[in-house]
């Protein structure tokens, strides 16, 4: 519960049955662990099933998966093992609260939390070249070589190959991501052993790199390949291509030999997944684009030296002084161990180079295994062969002394054939090896660094998964014992476990569905198979209580909002049991009880009889929000608990209270603003003790708490405890959904953008959420279940779209659901605010429909506005069903939002009819054209035309939006064109205008005229007349005063198409000189006559011309600005129409009509103007495609 209904509006809120843990990526912690802390063994890394689940985290990431499984295979488990490698700290910063909800969400500890960027992501660290620093660190790379081995060096040619993706393809990896995942893999080479094949992805957003070594390459040599492709990468900035990579591969060398470094700029893992995969098989790239090869790059290999005379054979071309290589260290169980020394095909060997491996010539080869015919020919990879006198070892494993079998821990790049050839076995014998072993699905669905057995015997216990929350894999959890291995590490509240160790409430979750193996720890493709605790059915409910009990929690604050007031004394005493009456104050320091700010409600409480009166204390913005988060913190502390009891008990018996409520949210949880939960982990304990000792204080007046219906707060909960001791828990079984799902996938199974339209109030997830908490050992007869008198509101992103798997829009943090007019509150809205709108169906265009799916009640109103809530006869079904499966009773939120007890009688009119007047008996079921038709029908009142002239306002607001969308295709160069034009026209029109001396603009001027007296005396009057008074010659100065100000600016606009604010008043100034034509003026006798001009100095001040830097103003910016509101003005014009005809606003109808018709008129303009505009611009520019001679015609 909240104390205000705003409290209520954003929060974490996760739906129960996807729960994933400490290290699983979530909405708070959506990256795997870090490799800082993991370390380099993937046995210790998150583990995290299928791609999506990958993708979720944008930090730099390791990562391995199984190389011969492909990842978009639906009939295979898909597990990646993955470590964050970034140090940036990425706890996602909470700007929104949680609120009370249903079941479920990550687990997560606290000291491996990694975050992922905010919505607003900051770029992942630059990547840069690698120090010599750092490249030293990479010389401790470990050797696990034997240790008659050593290091040669070598020359190999490189060859570097691009992809271009088709035209369907995206390259979506930046350059940056790009040159980062790859210098990712360079840093953690380190923890790569020398004389093993070393396997490693990373991955940056979209951009994936895989790397390949081969067993016989020293990791050192790898270098240069990866720098060379981070080079490559870097130095283009732009491209086509979207894979690149760089390797030495050729057919004729096996698969020891290769190194391979890939990126995709794609996201593409499974094309990484397979070259990397072709690069163990001996194959190399598929079908580039372009190759290009780099010769003499140097390698250094691994080998044995030759016992022949103490040379080293070649280990790459046969052409000098390198050794042959050891294949021992690729699995350990091949080491030598027999009567003759072993040796391991591999993929692409033949016997030249299989002898120099053995450090033997070919012949000596032949000999050793001259048991085989056509040996040479017959090579199989990873056979054994003979490198000196004797028979092949056994290799055959065998069961320890202790009767367990010979295990091993599945490679990445290793899949049952491999053991069984490597074993001398066959895939049946693993199968039958592992028909008891823990989460062995068959040999097609291995899992990296699960234990299989590869000999007859006992099972071995299965390795820990570092993000198990569950289960036997539970890290550092109970010892087995005795214990089956599906009973250890039960889930909290014994919710269902899963096959991978995680905990939930679903079918997901909770339905066994074992692979066909039968083994235990395993589940069919597709599914998370229940491993202990599974089913989904409520227990505990075999005794109902002596009598149902119905409450209603009342809000004392209620007459803070404009409508919708009650007092707790009509409350209705023959419907209800008990009231809850929330929430007085508990004052910090001395913990007493204070209810002074609900004084006045309180004291009608006291006075009630005939039902249980009882205090509520806490309520979601005491116990989370602001200066109160830490008081019922620490008034539960041992040091406190017994001064804040025995001021509850003392409350209670003072006013002749019936009992006590507690309403703390929550002990212990993880994600409240300002609360370290890892401060006082006790904080359920302490809850449980405080509990107690009021209880015992009480005797029989009864204590109660509400707890949530999600698994994410209740787990803090000893829950079992107690119920055993309080007399009954109020369950929140509401806001299962609401605008904080947005952007969160656990929050609506089947919904990964988690904006999907469910209701608050479904009832199989309710019945989930009663499953829990009656699996947890609280018997039905204590429990209450929640029931709501408010609904969760959605603005819909697509209208007449309704169905669960249709979208809202908005964030997290903000809803773009119109308010109701009482609570107004986005997303959340009253009973009594729902039924106000049906009652007005007609005018609000509302229509309503029972979804037996969810057992809610759905109301769509105003095209995109969409609702759940419960009505009076669901509410009723929910109480039967209820009172049938034993419950001790419901708990109804809140009473004051069902109806309104105040003047305006909101909600109060019968749900089955409609209002077909509204307002002021006005006719809203006429409709209009436009204003115009309104205005001239005479049956309609004057008052009643500006609220029938608000839904007109609407209608055009809609149309001019349309309108706008198809203007603006293509707008921006039109009207770039018209604007070039109309500016020249504006510069001749207003020259011809202006002119000094018989232009228009003197018939609205007078003039005032200084003269030099030689040619033109003084004068003043009407400029029109002042021709007559100015010479051609001398001095002017003339001042110019605007006489008709309106005449002169109608007509600029009416003869230029010029506006006021291009228009300046300066100066003018004429100086002609007669001797810039000729030296004497008039010419001498007997010559040839010249032109003349005369000398004229002229001054004109308050001179009308344009500005400088005018510009015809573009219609678009108008709207640009109505559109930044638009929604905020579509909100508030229904907002105000639902007033306007509920009786409820105060002003006058017309007022509303003036405040709105503003913008809306106003954009309405601009769009013609700019439909205009764009028209002419199109005209300008196929007339500019003309010969010139139209052209000019048309200018003239």
């Amino acid at each position: 519960m909240w104390r205000h209904s705003l409290s209520a509006g954003i929060g974490l809120l996760c739906l129960a049955g996807n729960v994933f843990a400490k290290n699983e990526a979530s909405p708070i912690n959506p990256c795997p662990i870090r490799c800082s802390i993991s370390g380099p063994n993937p046995l210790n890394w998150t583990y995290l099933h299928g791609t999506a689940a990958l993708k979720r985290c944008e930090q730099p990431m390791l990562f391995d998966t199984m190389l011969e499984t492909s990842i978009v295979d639906s009939n295979k488990h898909i597990t990646f093992r993955a470590c964050t490698a970034s140090e940036e700290s990425t706890i996602k910063t909470e700007d929104y609260k949680p609120v009370p909800f249903t079941f479920g969400t990550p687990e997560v500890e606290k000291d491996e939390e990694i975050s992922a960027p905010a919505e607003d992501s900051e770029p992942v660290p630059t990547p840069s070249v690698s120090t010599d620093s750092e490249k030293r660190s990479l010389s401790t790379i470990k050797s696990t070589c034997a240790s008659d081995m050593h290091k040669t060096s070598n020359l190999t040619s490189a060859f570097y190959h691009e992809w271009v993706p088709d035209d369907s393809s995206r390259v979506d990896g930046s350059i940056n991501d790009t040159a980062l995942a790859i210098e990712t893999l360079q840093k953690h080479l380190d923890a790569a052993d020398n004389c093993k094949s070393a396997i490693m992805f990373a991955k940056v957003r979209e951009s994936i790199s895989g790397l390949f070594i081969g067993s016989a390459v020293d990791k050192m040599s790898a270098v240069p390949f990866i720098e060379k492709l981070a080079s490559k990468v870097q130095t283009r900035e732009f491209y086509e291509a979207g894979r690149f990579s760089v390797s030495n591969c050729q057919t004729v060398r096996p698969s020891v030999w290769r190194v391979g470094i890939i990126a995709d700029l794609q996201g593409n893992i499974t094309a990484v997944q397979e070259a990397l995969a072709d690069w163990k098989d001996a194959k190399c790239a598929r079908s580039p684009d372009l190759t290009v090869e780099w010769v003499d790059r140097e390698i250094a290999l691994w080998s044995i030296k030759s016992p022949l005379n103490g040379t080293v054979l070649n280990g790459t071309d046969g052409t000098s002084n390198s050794t042959a290589i050891s294949g021992r260290g690729v699995l350990q169980s091949l080491h030598r161990r027999a009567e003759c020394r072993a040796e391991r095909v591999e993929a692409g060997d033949l016997c030249d180079a299989l002898a120099k491996r053995c450090g033997i010539s070919t012949t000596q080869l032949n000999k050793y295994n001259s048991g085989v015919k056509n040996f040479c020919n017959t090579l199989m990879p990873k056979q054994h062969v003979c490198c000196s006198e004797g028979d092949l070892p056994d290799f055959r494993p065998k069961p320890d002394a202790d009767g367990f079998c010979f295990s091993v821990e599945v490679e990445k790049d290793v899949g049952c054939w491999d053991y069984a050839d490597a074993h001398y076995l066959e895939t049946s014998d693993i199968e039958n090896f592992n028909k008891n072993t823990w989460g062995f699905a068959g040999c097609k669905n291995l899992q990296p660094g699960q234990k299989i057995c590869l000999s007859k015997g006992e099972p071995p216990m299965p390795n820990p998964i570092s993000n198990a929350i569950c289960g036997p894999q539970k890290p550092d959890g109970e010892p087995r014992g005795n214990k089956n291995l599906t009973d250890m590490n039960p889930c909290p509240l014994n919710v269902c476990c899963n096959v991978w160790g995680q905990c939930g409430m679903d079918p997901d979750f909770c339905t066994e569905a074992p692979a066909d193996t039968g083994a235990p720890g395993t589940s069919q493709p597709g599914k998370n198979g229940c491993i202990s605790n599974c089913g989904m059915e409520i227990t505990n409910n075999d005794k109902g209580p002596a009598s149902f009990s119905h409450i209603a929690y009342f809000e004392a604050w209620n007459k803070n909002r404009p409508c919708l007031h009650m007092d707790v004394s009509s409350v209705d005493t023959k419907k209800y049991t008990h009231i809850h009456f929330s929430f007085p104050d508990v004052t910090p320091g001395d913990f007493k009880i204070d209810s002074s700010k609900l004084q006045d409600q309180f004291d009608l409480l006291k006075k009630m009889t005939g039902i249980k009166k009882i205090v509520s204390l806490g309520g979601w913005a005491f116990s989370a929000e602001g200066d109160t988060v830490h008081i019922l913190r620490d008034a539960v502390l041992p040091a406190n608990r017994a001064t804040f009891a025995a001021n509850v008990v003392q409350f209670v018996n003072d006013h002749g209270l019936d009992g006590i409520d507690f309403d703390w949210e929550y002990p212990s949880a993880p994600d409240i603003p300002d609360i370290d939960p890892s401060s006082n982990p006790n904080e359920g304990k302490d809850y449980l003790e405080f509990l107690k000792m009021v209880k015992r204080r009480l005797g029989n007046k009864s204590v109660s708490i509400a707890s949530p219906a999600s698994y994410w707060y209740l787990k803090q909960f000893p829950i079992k405890e107690i119920g055993q001791v309080v007399d009954y828990i109020v369950y929140m079984s509401y806001d299962l959904h609401g605008q904080w799902d947005h952007g969160n996938k656990w929050s609506s199974p089947g919904c990964e953008g988690g904006n999907c339209l469910r209701s608050h109030v479904n009832l199989t997830e309710t019945k989930t959420s009663l499953a829990m908490i009656t699996k947890a050992g609280v018997p039905s007869n204590k429990v209450f279940v929640g029931i709501a008198s408010y609904g969760r509101s959605f603005h819909m992103a697509e209208a007449d779209c309704t169905g669960p798997e249709c979208t809202f829009t908005g964030s997290r943090t903000e809803s773009d659901a119109m308010p109701g007019f009482c609570t107004d509150t986005s997303g959340y809205i009253s009973a009594a605010e729902i039924r106000e709108i049906l009652w007005n169906k007609d005018m609000m265009d509302a229509r309503e429909w029972h979804d037996r799916e969810s057992d809610s009640d759905i109301v769509v109103y105003k095209e995109n506005e969409w609702v759940a809530w419960m009505n009076d006869d669901t509410k009723s079904s929910r109480i039967d069903l209820y009172k049938g499966l034993n419950f001790g009773g419901v708990s109804d939120w809140a009473v004051d939002l069902d109806k309104d007890y105040g003047d305006s009688g909101i909600g109060n009119g019968d749900s089955d009819d409609s209002n077909l007047s509204g307002g002021k008996n006005c006719p809203l079921s006429k409709t209009y054209n436009d204003l115009d038709e309104l205005a001239k029908d005479d049956s309609v009142s004057d008052d009643c035309k500006p609220v029938l002239a608000i839904k007109i306002l609407e209608k055009m607001l809609d149309k001019s939006l349309a309108n706008y969308d198809d203007v603006d295709n293509g707008y921006d160069k039109n009207f770039a064109a018209y604007r070039r034009v109309m500016k020249d026209s504006a510069k001749q029109a207003m020259a011809k205008f202006t002119s000094w001396h018989d232009g228009k603009y003197r018939d609205y001027f007078d003039c005032d005229i200084k003269a030099d007296g030689t040619h033109t005396e003084n004068w003043s009057g009407p400029c029109s007349e002042m021709k007559s008074h100015i010479a051609v010659v001398g001095m002017n100065i003339i001042k110019l005063t605007l006489r008709d100000e309106d005449g002169f600016w109608n007509a600029v606009e009416e003869d230029t198409g010029c506006i006021e604010d291009w228009i300046e008043f300066d100066s003018l100034k004429i100086n002609t000189d007669p001797n810039e034509i000729a030296q004497n003026c008039p010419p001498p006798v007997g010559t040839i006559p010249q032109p003349c001009t005369p000398s004229l100095i002229l001054s004109v001040e308050g001179y009308p011309k344009l500005k400088s830097d005018f510009d015809v103003p573009d219609p678009k910016d108008i709207i640009k600005d109505v559109k930044t509101n638009l929604d905020e003005i579509r909100t508030s014009i229904s907002s105000r129409f639902f007033d306007v005809v509920a009786g409820i606003w105060d002003g006058g109808n017309s007022d509303v009509l003036q405040v709105f018709s503003v913008p809306i008129f106003l954009m309405a303009q601009a769009i013609q103007s700019m439909e205009d505009a764009k028209a002419k611009g199109v005209f300008l520019k196929l007339l500019m495609t003309l010969p010139m001679r139209v052209w000019l015609s048309w200018r003239c």
